[in-house]
């Protein structure tokens, strides 16, 4: 019979940006910056870890070339106090997030 049927359906994107959540562990208390011992933990889409790569940079934002001071870890671990970056990659979508978080600095002199 020849007859031919076409049928359009859309494919909706539904890809989502991680939502990240960065809470300080440990503020800075060392006063032998030496022995830093800021730390920092952050998760992703309600407290997930897993299948998600973690990397940290430090300052307010992450520029282009900037070199990870941690890599692939939720924790950021043994740092100075100040102002810290994570980058979260979902690795099943490659969907990124930043997110700031800083570094108290609760040192007594």
């Amino acid at each position: 019979t020849n007859c031919v049927v076409a049928k359009a359906e859309e494919i909706k994107d539904a890809r989502a940006n991680p939502e990240v959540v960065v809470v300080e562990e440990s503020p800075m208390v060392n006063c032998d910056i030496g022995l830093a011992n800021g730390q920092l933990f952050a998760t992703a889409d309600g407290g997930q870890i897993t299948g998600y790569l973690f990397d940290w940079y430090s300052g307010t934002t992450v520029s282009a070339g900037a070199t990870p001071v941690e890599v692939n870890n939720s924790r950021l671990v043994g740092e100075v106090a100040g102002d810290y970056v994570v980058r979260v990659t979902n690795e099943l979508t490659g969907c990124v997030t930043d997110k700031p978080g800083k570094i108290t600095d609760a040192r007594v002199f």
